[in-house]
């Protein structure tokens, strides 16, 4: 009786533990599994780079989402009243923000610490300080108010710093190229893939050759002469440090030379977050706006 009771207890630890393994076994649900790394190369991405010159593979459409980066809200500081606490009020500059003088009569007062140096200025970091000023102008009040905003295309590293050149010529090999953003399907997966951007074009002789769409480097080939660029570019040092180290205020993240965004782990060649939204248009604390209201901060 005493074996036949051992032989049940026994019974009994092997159907908890067979339960035990099949419900440590069963998949877990798929909301749990985190998308994989997108700095991480497979092989297929490699080769799709081998096999499309030029082309980089950046992060799945999984991984980041339908718009890639997204905005994070806690950067946004849109009114760009960001604090001075701890600034002597002899190292306080003035600097006003009117447009390069188009957008009067409002015009924003803000202060930066002239002791801080500016950051170097380049084409690349000058169109990403106009984007900023765009932004600061044109999204946080109504544009209706201010004619800057009414017929420029908003600017961008490509419409302030993009140039045609020869693809056989000696400059293309060194240039940086400006590049689309496209969804590809690589194994059997939707990924981001930026593509510099070629075109069949006239040169300067009238020919039809194949030209690439390049990024110009200095601040001097910065595109004056374009609509949207020549009134949003920095005018001096104090207003260029003042966006440029706060880029993250209106939702852009700082790019090196090729305009690929830095603090990210993998190759993303557009910096300027999309698909943000700016809830007030009205005047906020620290405008000049139609009451000709203003404030030091």
């Amino acid at each position: 009786m005493r074996s036949t009771l051992i032989a049940k207890i026994l019974l009994s630890l092997e159907a908890l533990l067979l339960l035990s393994s099949l419900v440590s076994a069963a998949p877990k649900p798929a909301t749990n599994i985190p998308p994989d790394p997108p700095w991480t190369y497979s092989g297929f991405m490699i080769k799709y780079e081998k096999e499309h010159p030029g082309s980089k593979v950046g992060p799945s459409v999984a991984a980041m989402g339908k718009n890639g980066v997204p905005a994070d809200q806690g950067y946004l500081d849109i009114a760009g009243n960001f604090n001075l606490s701890g600034i002597p009020k002899d190292s306080m500059h003035m600097i006003k923000l009117d447009c390069n003088g188009n957008c009067k009569p409002f015009t924003r007062i803000r202060y930066v610490d002239a002791r801080k140096p500016a950051p170097t200025r380049t084409c690349v970091g000058d169109a990403l300080v106009a984007v900023a000023q765009y932004r600061f102008n044109c999204l946080r009040t109504n544009p209706l108010n201010n004619v800057a905003c009414w017929w420029a295309h908003p600017p961008s590293i490509d419409h302030c710093c993009g140039e045609w050149i020869e693809s056989d010529s000696p400059e293309a090999k060194k240039a940086y190229p400006v590049r689309k953003k496209e969804k590809k399907k690589l194994n059997g997966q939707d990924y981001f893939v930026f593509t510099p951007i070629t075109e069949k074009r006239k040169n300067e002789k009238g020919k039809k050759v194949i030209m690439n769409r390049v990024i110009a480097q200095s601040s001097k080939d910065y595109k004056m002469n374009v609509l949207g660029c020549a009134d949003w570019k920095a005018r001096d040092d104090y207003e260029y440090g003042y966006f440029k180290n706060n880029l993250d205020a209106w939702g852009i993240l700082d790019a090196d030379k090729e305009g690929v965004a830095e603090r990210l782990f993998f190759p993303w060649y557009e910096p300027v977050i999309p698909e943000w939204r700016i809830n007030s248009k009205e005047p906020q604390a620290g405008d000049e706006d139609y009451h000709n209201r203003s404030s030091t901060a």
